[in-house]
């Protein structure tokens, strides 16, 4: 079984939280302590605010062994085009899949080429076509 694995963007300060100090309880709530998890007077914030959003690891990488996460903007050339694709949760067939272009692909049609060079919420202008 594979470790599941979040990551967390602050909508306010426009950044992602330093993993050192975001969790999740056993009950699945998440939350931010700025002191470390094992201090006891760790003052922490639960992110059911709204401030938070986040993303869940897919356990897939690019080809540069970077992870991958819901939400990453992906790279990928095809016959020396610049395709650019996001990284998301496809109900209808129970697995990750790459949108954009008018298309979605499955990973196996893209793990060999894809190229994380950003995500949709730190660097969106990557979306825009020119």
């Amino acid at each position: 079984m594979r470790e599941c694995r979040f990551r967390a963007w602050d909508k306010v300060e426009q950044c992602w939280l330093d993993p050192e100090h975001f969790y999740i309880t056993g009950s699945g709530d998440p939350f931010t302590c700025q002191q470390g998890w094992y201090n006891i007077s760790c003052r922490y914030e639960l992110m059911g605010t709204g401030r938070y959003i986040i993303v869940r690891s897919t356990g897939l990488l690019d080809k540069n062994g970077k992870e991958i996460y819901e939400g990453d903007i992906i790279k990928v050339l095809f016959s020396g085009e610049k395709l650019i694709y996001v990284c998301e949760w496809y109900n209808e067939v129970g697995a990750w899949v790459f949108r954009g272009n008018g298309e979605w692909l499955m990973y196996e049609d893209v793990f060999e080429a894809a190229e994380i060079i950003g995500d949709i919420h730190s660097a969106p202008e990557l979306l825009e076509t020119k």
